[in-house]
């Protein structure tokens, strides 16, 4: 628990999420799959605000596994996004590597702030 990862938009640039997909790790069985997690925004990497909470959540499976989620709620848009792991992963607790996040991609979807048109 308390592992984390994160994405930054980049200067000028933020996201009012309104989905979010995450990806598996190559393990083929459910080894090390996320279980219990935050989906949180920030403006500046350091204060955070939960979007999104999960418990015990097993959409993530098999190797490579995709699972999404709507992110209902959100009013604002962020710079920042970070998965945040609260609790153990499909290890479970007796596990030493129940801390372990293992996480091999985010798409973040919503409305896109301050891009520049190429």
């Amino acid at each position: 628990p308390n592992s984390w990862m994160a994405v930054d938009l980049g200067e000028g640039r933020s996201l009012l999420p309104n989905y979010y997909c995450l990806r598996a790790d190559l393990h083929g069985t459910d080894k090390f799959k996320l279980r219990n997690w935050e989906l949180q925004g920030s403006d500046d990497g350091a204060a955070w605000v939960t979007l999104r909470t999960h418990a015990n959540d097993s959409a993530l499976k098999g190797s490579m596994g995709t699972a999404a989620w709507p992110v209902e709620g959100a009013d604002r848009a962020y710079r920042h996004f970070r998965i945040l792991q609260t609790g153990p992963n499909s290890q479970g607790p007796n596990s030493s590597y129940f801390h372990n996040l293992i996480c091999s991609g985010i798409e973040l979807y919503g409305r896109l702030r301050g891009a520049r048109a190429s």
